[in-house]
């Protein structure tokens, strides 16, 4: 018997548990979002006026988001298991190596680059009077810090949104605009990068103009995904009622 584009095997408590604890990781990350400083040309212009605000509180938002994104990758498994067809499928399996590959990246940026190595040089630059030797270190530092967001925005929220986008597309059961939402924060991501690099630096427009509205509607696709998965589905409900017997089928 051929492919009927369904899943049997799909485990309605695992996905429920995995949108439970997906949500409210999901929900954590928008609170880290609200309450992160905004980011600015003259920010990011100046090595010095970085390191000031690498505080307690600096700190702590960005561990807590990067302990948090550890959790994505499972998340978006458990969602792909629940994809109807085996192109579905394939594409979520693709967004779960994203996903691993951006987390990643975004550990070590939210950790190393833009917290550890700022704490640990703000004694030599304070220490350093000033001089032009710990200004341009400074300057250098932030420089790593723009290339490891920039290489943590390309994966994490241009190409993963793209390919949650295309499984979404072709499972069939999802409303058109939820790929659409996926790829509209996309095309905000990837204008970010494009400011940025034609600016040589992040910049106002750059972060706050184009990457803060894409990492909002990631956020946003990924509370409506994890909801839906919290009632044992990856679809909603008026998805699944308009889907056919095939999807029908696919329910316990």
């Amino acid at each position: 018997m051929g492919d009927t584009g369904t899943d049997l095997s799909v485990d309605a408590d695992g996905v429920r548990s995995a949108g439970n604890i997906g949500f409210w990781a999901v929900i954590a990350v928008a609170v880290v979002l609200g309450v992160h400083p905004p980011g600015t040309t003259e920010l990011y212009s100046d090595g010095g006026e970085f390191l000031e605000h690498v505080d307690g509180f600096w700190v702590v938002i960005h561990v807590v988001a990067a302990v948090v994104l550890l959790v994505l990758p499972v998340i978006i498994a458990a969602w792909a298991k629940g994809l109807a067809g085996t192109r579905a499928r394939l594409l979520g399996q693709w967004a779960v190596y994203i996903a691993v590959t951006g987390v990643t990246i975004g550990v070590v940026h939210l950790v190393a680059t833009d917290t550890t190595t700022f704490l640990a040089f703000s004694n030599t630059f304070a220490s350093g009077g000033g001089s032009e030797a710990v200004t341009v270190a400074a300057d250098l530092l932030l420089r790593i810090h723009a290339a490891t967001l920039t290489a943590w925005v390309l994966s994490l929220f241009v190409v993963f949104p793209v390919v949650l986008g295309l499984a979404a597309r072709a499972d069939g059961r999802f409303p058109m605009w939820f790929p659409l939402l996926a790829w509209l924060g996309s095309l905000l991501a990837l204008a970010s990068i494009a400011v940025t690099l034609a600016e040589e630096q992040w910049t106002t427009l750059s972060e706050m103009g184009l990457f803060r509205p894409a990492a909002v509607l990631l956020v946003v696709w990924l509370v409506l995904a994890t909801w839906w998965m919290r009632r044992g589905s990856v679809v909603p409900q008026r998805g699944l009622a308009g889907a056919g017997p095939s999807a029908a089928r696919s329910q316990p």
